[in-house]
């Protein structure tokens, strides 16, 4: 990520790690400190302190890392154009799944269409409702057949 020296990366790690505490997921999931061995130019070698990463603990220490160094500027960017997408997915995702539903239901209301006009032995032209069937019944009129008012 462009860190010259360890300890300045390890600042970076401190901030992520904090980051991680301060969200309530648990550091030790996702930070795994360890030592390795490295081999010295005499050739012998020499323990020093390392640290496992989850992918969640590299986002965080890219997130929280310097800025003015390309790479760590680089990935910010990066995840930015990710977390992007990915809302942009989601938001379709929803959308197609809202438009699967509706076109379910306007089958479903096709399906008991018919079971919703006849009743009672009745025709559906005799229980056709026209915007003029309250006043038509009012006046009495002949409503069983849909003839005509006149009056």
């Amino acid at each position: 990520m462009g860190y010259d020296r360890w300890e300045n990366f390890s600042k970076a790690i401190t901030r992520a790690k904090q980051a991680c505490d301060n969200s309530g997921v648990s550091v030790e999931s996702h930070f795994r400190d360890t030592t390795r061995d490295v081999t010295l130019g005499s050739g012998a070698t020499r323990s020093i302190a390392d640290v496992k990463l989850t992918r969640y603990a590299c986002y965080l220490i890219a997130q929280n890392g310097d800025p003015k160094k390309e790479e760590v500027a680089l990935l910010q960017s990066y995840f930015a154009v990710q977390t992007r997408k990915t809302e942009i997915i989601e938001q379709r995702m929803g959308e197609i799944s809202r438009l699967a539903g509706r076109e379910a239901l306007a089958t479903a209301e096709k399906k008991l269409y018919p079971y919703t006009q006849i009743t009672h032995n009745k025709t559906a032209q005799e229980h056709m409702y026209t915007p003029n069937h309250a006043a038509e019944r009012r006046q009495g009129c002949d409503t069983g057949h849909r003839k005509r008012c006149t009056a």
